[in-house]
């Protein structure tokens, strides 16, 4: 998890943004605008898509909606009923659009402050060599260690593959990324 500029993790900050979209648009633009000019991120990049997705949406279906209630004021001046529903239908677009913010502003908060913790491990089975098929190839190989002694965070709850280094869930048999059997 890398910090952003401003002191916080990158999550805290997406949670930051989808906070931002319950206020308004005016505070989800500007920090949205902020972290494409400043923070280079991945996970931000994708949260303030959702965002922006989710905001542009409801936006676009209410003003349809409206647009559908105006056309329908104009030739039906005494549709009192056909008002009330529109009325409800806004609010609970509105109202799933408020839920939609607040659970992705819980989700990125729960990771943001979730701990980390690193494993330390040796692989025990060093690769095979390939044979290389240019001489440059081959002094590459040799200045590369035999041993690998890596450092990888992953969460609580899994383990690392000693043979493709990717996480997997503690009391897997196999590794979903390579096959490696792992008991």
């Amino acid at each position: 998890m890398n910090k952003t500029r401003l002191g916080i993790n990158e999550y805290l900050f997406t949670a930051l943004i989808f906070a931002a979209a319950i206020w308004g648009p005016v505070p989800m633009f500007g920090l949205i605008l902020y972290a494409a000019v400043v923070e280079k991120s991945e996970i931000i990049n994708a949260g303030s898509k959702t965002a922006l997705l989710i905001k542009v949406g409801a936006l676009l279906l209410q003003s349809f909606l409206n647009f559908i209630e105006y056309v329908v004021r104009t030739f039906a001046t005494d549709a009192y009923d056909f008002y009330s529903v529109m009325s409800r239908i806004d609010y609970l677009i509105e109202a799933a659009v408020l839920c939609a913010m607040i659970v992705f502003v819980i989700i990125n908060a729960a990771k943001g402050f979730a701990k980390k913790t690193e494993v330390r491990y040796i692989n025990p089975q060093p690769q095979p060599e390939a044979q290389p098929a240019a001489p440059q190839a081959q002094s590459a190989a040799n200045a590369a260690p035999k041993a690998q002694e890596q450092t990888q965070t992953v969460q609580p709850g899994t383990t690392v593959c000693p043979q493709c280094k990717k996480a997997v869930a503690i009391g897997t048999t196999f590794c979903a990324g390579c096959g490696y059997k792992l008991q």
